[in-house]
């Protein structure tokens, strides 16, 4: 385990860099979710709408960057850290 500037190790910084991208996920699921549940439409579709828009806004956005395959597609770790 080697450390980095600072004394952080690159499986901490990982592992920081991933709960950012879920908190950003969910921020920017938040939104959709409560324009759906204002039309009154269930949880499940709500938060399936909300998902949809977050994970696809990411993806559009790694595109236009140029990002190829999409980082969603290229690393597995975000399957692997919710089948704990």
């Amino acid at each position: 385990m080697e450390l980095s500037e600072g004394g952080v190790t690159e499986e901490n910084e990982q592992h920081n860099f991933f709960i950012m991208e879920m908190i950003g996920t969910v921020l920017l699921l938040f939104p959709e979710f409560l324009r759906q549940r204002k039309r009154k439409m269930d949880l499940f579709g709500a938060v399936t709408l909300g998902c949809t828009t977050a994970v696809g806004g990411g993806m559009v956005r790694d595109l236009i960057l140029g990002q190829t395959p999409p980082i969603m597609f290229f690393y597995n770790r975000f399957i692997r850290k919710w089948h704990l």
